[in-house]
């Protein structure tokens, strides 16, 4: 299994959002940190 950093950040007026640093212009989001992750995995 291959593990990767994955930011997770929140607009202000947004969901939470998660991009990878390693693979610019990847990126997910979701309402909750729980979605947002799951998403991101």
């Amino acid at each position: 299994m291959h593990q990767y950093v994955g930011l997770i950040h929140k607009e202000r007026t947004g969901d939470y959002g998660v991009s990878f640093p390693d693979f610019p212009g990847v990126v997910t989001a979701g309402e909750t940190v729980a979605e947002a992750r799951d998403l991101a995995e």
